[in-house]
């Protein structure tokens, strides 16, 4: 005589118990995209401790040149530069601008004006897929 919990087992074996494994496949494509960069320090000046990096993407409209953000990263106390960044954005939100700006700065904790800042503008939207490199530099 068989128990319960064999019974079990056998009747599992027997009519065959399995558990399909399938890609996940998304019937729409990703709606976002990303940017990559990287920012370095300046190698002549001290790096202080508890500072905050933040990359700013903006888009510029042709008629006015009035700049909208598009998309905001802060990298708090990076342990060291270079520091390696990432920008995910909808993927239309740069369609109806002209040319996109980066912006990049360097803020100290306790204090809102940023010690060292760097842009990269004049950016077609088509060409966001190039990894763009800058340097901070002193605005004090």
């Amino acid at each position: 005589m068989l128990s319960p919990i064999a019974f079990i087992i056998l009747l599992l074996s027997i009519t065959g118990c399995s558990v399909t494994s399938e890609a996940v496949v998304p019937d729409t494509p990703v709606p976002y995209s990303i940017h990559d960069g990287i920012v370095s320090y300046p190698d002549n000046l001290y790096f202080p401790s508890r500072v905050t990096l933040t990359i700013n993407m903006y888009g510029v409209s042709g008629t006015d040149q009035e700049n909208t953000l598009i998309v905001s990263q802060q990298i708090k106390n990076p342990q060291r530069f270079p520091v390696n960044y990432t920008l995910r954005y909808l993927s239309d939100e740069t369609d109806n601008f002209s040319s996109l700006l980066l912006e990049y700065k360097l803020t100290r904790e306790g204090e809102n004006t940023p010690f060292l800042t760097s842009s990269i503008k004049d950016i077609a939207p088509n060409e966001l897929d190039i990894t763009r490199r800058t340097t901070l530099q002193n605005i004090r």
